[in-house]
């Protein structure tokens, strides 16, 4: 994306928060949590060319903050994809492809780094193919 809005990419960065997930089948993605588990959560609009082209949000269960992960809850408004790709261990074990409307789709990737989950959903916005 940095490459395609030539150099003109920023991170604007909606909410960061701890939320619980009411979703059993959601939850149980990270495996076996409880309801009354934390989730670090974290909204964000990826823009190039002053453009909104991605609304992404990343879901990490409280534990996956007890590793090097935790580093995640201070980028602010650096790139969250930046600091997973840096890390050659990174595994991605799931990705989900869905449309969402008629000009917009949608994924959804679990990646584990340092043996811990991360969800990633991304929504691409019709703007990004201008």
């Amino acid at each position: 994306m940095i490459k395609k809005s030539n150099n003109r990419f920023r991170v604007e960065l909606i909410a960061e928060e701890w939320i619980q997930i009411e979703q059993a089948s959601l939850r149980s993605q990270f495996g076996p949590v409880n309801a009354e588990h934390r989730f670090w959560s974290r909204q964000v609009v990826l823009i190039g060319n002053d453009t909104p082209w991605v609304m992404a949000h990343t879901l990490m269960p409280e534990h996956s903050l007890c590793s090097p992960l935790k580093q995640v809850r201070e980028l602010n408004t650096k790139p969250l994809g930046e600091y997973l790709f840096s890390h050659p261990d990174l595994i991605r074990s799931g990705l989900d492809i869905a449309a969402y409307g008629l000009d917009t789709w949608a994924r959804r990737s679990l990646f584990y780094l340092f043996r811990k989950p991360v969800m990633v959903a991304e929504f691409f916005l019709p703007e990004i193919l201008v």
